[in-house]
């Protein structure tokens, strides 16, 4: 019987694709044993399908469940705001009311929709806004977009739990699969950043209780939605998670997202992340900071959390200010990548280089020069030292290890020492010349003075054996 099931919805998914070419969306729709799902399909593989319903939500169906497949006369078409609010309403009932504004469905407790859907439309503009100014190309979105704000914690963790999301120590996230953003309403504030205050999860992309407001998750959790619906990261392929979670971080920055406050100095740079990398610089980038790894591979983020989102927003930052035309190439390249394969190692490197036409060791002293003047020029000349520069340029292919740091302090400890002995000197001989020659001149000058003295005598006794 399951062969048969098999053998049906290979059949059907085939003929779908030579429908391709008559009908640009066909319409399927597959009952399950449960469920009923229509809508088109995305993409293919083993024994898995991904199906975009018309509301914009992805379901991952598995063979295995699938009773009947079949295909509907009229082609995909995807729901408009007035059907989306309608089925919103429905699924929350009446202790929610939903506000709709261009681009935004806002769900939200009784008589506070209405700021919130401000809120999340200033963001959306300001979000393209600061992209269009660095000809970054975007598209709008296809579906309408939905924002869900929960009274309390225990309504979010209710509704978590049915997209299979862990709960416990979020305020909000983004979940790819069904396009929303899930937050509740919370007072509490955090100024300091913890190992523990970003999350990192492989399928959604969540904000820590602690780690900021209720603003701050609102404006980084619709700074991903908003990416995902724009063309910047596409919603079925593999997006690396620097490019993913260094875009948030940089529209965290007041100066960014907030237009009306101005956009200059140090309201650019996301403070956090900033005192961490410039603490990274002090230390010295290894090679498990380096961004080669960052860029190869997403495993950062679970080992050195804080680090990585550090570097992320910084490699971010850095590309849009010097590399937005590199940058903007290097998006469009990532958006195409609708495949649910393996985004490995090699490719990503391959295609970072091919980019941006460095290597990305000589990449990163670009990086660090770059961030060592920022952090200069706003936080004062020593707060990055000198003396890990060459650890900083080293390339990632020499070992990290204990001694050799040590004997690298040590050299430029003695290097230090050396210098500032030979200065010392230099400036007492400089002194002792300085000192010499003012002697010399008051001698000289006072020699003069005993001369000039001695010829009005001469000249004054001789005047007077004349009379």
């Amino acid at each position: 019987m399951f062969r048969r099931i098999v053998l049906a919805v290979t059949i059907v998914l085939a003929a779908t694709s030579l429908v391709y070419s008559q009908q640009k969306h066909p319409h399927l729709e597959f009952v399950l044993k449960n469920k009923t799902y229509r809508g088109k399909v995305v993409s293919q593989e083993n024994s898995k399908t991904l199906l975009m319903l018309g509301d914009g939500q992805m379901k991952m169906i598995d063979t295995k469940e699938i009773v009947k497949i079949r295909e509907l006369t009229k082609p995909f078409k995807r729901f408009s705001a007035v059907e989306v609010k309608f089925q919103l309403a429905k699924e929350f009932g009446s202790r929610y009311e939903v506000v709709g504004k261009t681009h935004y469905l806002v769900v939200a407790p009784k008589g506070r929709a209405k700021k919130y859907v401000e809120v999340f439309e200033d963001i959306f503009s300001s979000f393209r806004s600061y992209l269009s100014v660095r000809n970054i190309s975007t598209h709008s979105p296809e579906f309408p977009l939905v924002a869900i704000v929960f009274q309390d914690q225990k309504s979010f963790a209710k509704y978590a739990m049915k997209e299979q999301v862990k709960s416990a120590g979020i305020v909000g996230y983004y979940h790819p699969f069904s396009n929303r953003v899930a937050l509740y309403e919370s007072s509490r504030k955090i100024s300091s950043l913890d190992k523990s205050d970003l999350e990192f999860t492989p399928d959604i992309f969540a904000r820590h209780a602690n780690s900021s407001t209720l603003k701050d998750t609102i404006v980084h959790e619709t700074t991903h939605q908003v990416a995902y619906n724009i063309g910047l990261h596409s919603r079925t392929g593999s997006t690396p998670k620097w490019v993913v979670e260094g875009m948030a971080t940089l529209f965290e920055a007041p100066g960014i997202h907030h237009r009306s406050r101005g956009g200059t100095g140090m309201k650019k740079l996301n403070r956090e992340m900033f005192t961490r990398l410039v603490k990274n610089l002090n230390h010295g980038i290894d090679q498990s900071l380096s961004l080669r790894r960052l860029v190869s591979y997403d495993s950062m983020f679970r080992s050195r959390t804080i680090d990585a989102y550090s570097q992320a927003w910084a490699l971010n930052y850095f590309l849009m200010e010097k590399h937005s035309k590199e940058y903007s190439r290097y998006l469009k390249l990532l958006a195409k990548n609708n495949s649910n394969k393996l985004y490995d190692s090699k490719h990503r490197l391959a295609d970072f280089e091919n980019t941006f036409g460095n290597k990305i060791d000589e990449f990163q002293q670009h990086f660090i020069a770059f961030h060592t003047t920022l952090a200069r020029k706003y936080l004062g000349r020593k707060s990055v030292t000198t003396r890990n520069n060459k650890k900083n340029f080293v390339s990632t292919n020499v070992k990290d290890s204990k001694k050799q740091r040590l004997k690298d302090n040590k050299k430029h400890s003695r290097k230090r020492h050396h210098r500032t002995r030979t200065r010392t000197r230099t400036r007492t001989r400089t002194r002792t010349r300085t000192r010499t020659r003012t002697r010399t001149r008051t001698r000289t000058r006072t020699r003069t003075r005993r001369r000039s003295n001695r010829r009005h005598r001469d000249n004054g006794s001789n005047t007077r054996n004349r009379n």
